[in-house]
This record gives structure tokens, C-alpha cells and sequence, in this order.
């Protein structure tokens, strides 16, 4: 749940990342994405690392969704993960191109 941050100018980060960062990069901000998606729909915005509660709704939500093929899916292909790793608060904090989804989008 790595983002590879080079630069602060998003055009030169971009430039910056080798092949094996390019790869990577395409999986992380996939489920980076999909965990803020999860956070969202389920709990409501939380720009905060979030408490057992608020996981255990998540994770027995998992339990539902991780039987199906990601096509068939509710919310996202992706299952929710690591919700209280750094980069995953960053993504579900802002919706700005300068931090979180925007960002990562753009990235």
C-alpha cells in the first residue's frame, strides 16, 4: 500500500518512476482506491486513522464480499485493506488533485 513519491510536482513524479515503480504504482492506487470506496460507502468520511468498531464493520462486510470473483463484487473489485496504513488514510482524507484520490488519480 505504497505510493513512490519523488517529487512534489506530480509531472515530475510521474517522470521520476522507473518501470518496476510503474507497475506497482497501477496495483497500489487500485487498492488504495478501493479502500477509500469501502471507508466511504460504509462508514462515511473518516479522515482519521479508524478504531476496532469501525474495522469490524468493515471486516465483516469482507466476509460477505470475499467468497465472489472481483466482477461480481458490490463495491469494488478489490477487497478493503489496511485501513489505518498511512497512504490509505492520505487517499480517503481529501478529494482534491493535490492529496488523496485526486492525487493519485492524476499520478
Amino acid at each position: 500500500m505504497n505510493l513512490f513519491y519523488l517529487d512534489e510536482d506530480l509531472d515530475k513524479c510521474a517522470e521520476y518512476h522507473v518501470d518496476k515503480h510503474v507497475n506497482k504504482m497501477i496495483l497500489e492506487a487500485a487498492q488504495l482506491l478501493c479502500t477509500a470506496i469501502w471507508v466511504d460507502k460504509l462508514l462515511g468520511f473518516r479522515p482519521h486513522p479508524l478504531d476496532k468498531h469501525d474495522a469490524t464493520v468493515l471486516n465483516e462486510y469482507k466476509k460477505i464480499e470475499k467468497p465472489l470473483k472481483p466482477e461480481e463484487r458490490h463495491l469494488t473489485p478489490y477487497l478493503g485493506m489496511m485501513y489505518n496504513h498511512p497512504s490509505t488514510i492520505w487517499t480517503r482524507s481529501s478529494s482534491t488533485t493535490t492529496s488523496g484520490p485526486g492525487a493519485i488519480h492524476t499520478h
